[in-house]
């Protein structure tokens, strides 16, 4: 699992609280330091860039993304909960 975090921006400030309730290790871009990490998402997975954006990734495939306000503990737990096989 990858977070898309903006250092500068109230929505991604929103959408960190949100990731930091989950209790798994979280990859976290934080674009003003990593851009060209950022840069390679996006040409990798050809997912549009957004911020703040959490992309759950298996077997090299994206298999769900959520950004901005879509971004919530509860559904990416569940997203990868169901990525992982789990119910």
């Amino acid at each position: 699992m990858l977070f898309k975090h903006s250092d500068s921006c109230g929505v991604s400030s929103r959408a960190y609280s949100e990731m930091s309730r989950l209790p798994c290790p979280i990859g976290l871009v934080v674009v003003q330091q990593a851009r060209s990490v950022s840069d390679e998402i996006e040409k990798r997975w050809h997912i549009s860039h957004e911020t703040p954006q959490v992309l759950i990734v298996r077997d090299g495939t994206v298999v769900w993304n959520a950004s901005h306000f879509q971004v919530k503990a509860a559904e990416v737990e569940a997203a990868l909960n169901e990525a992982n096989g789990k119910q």
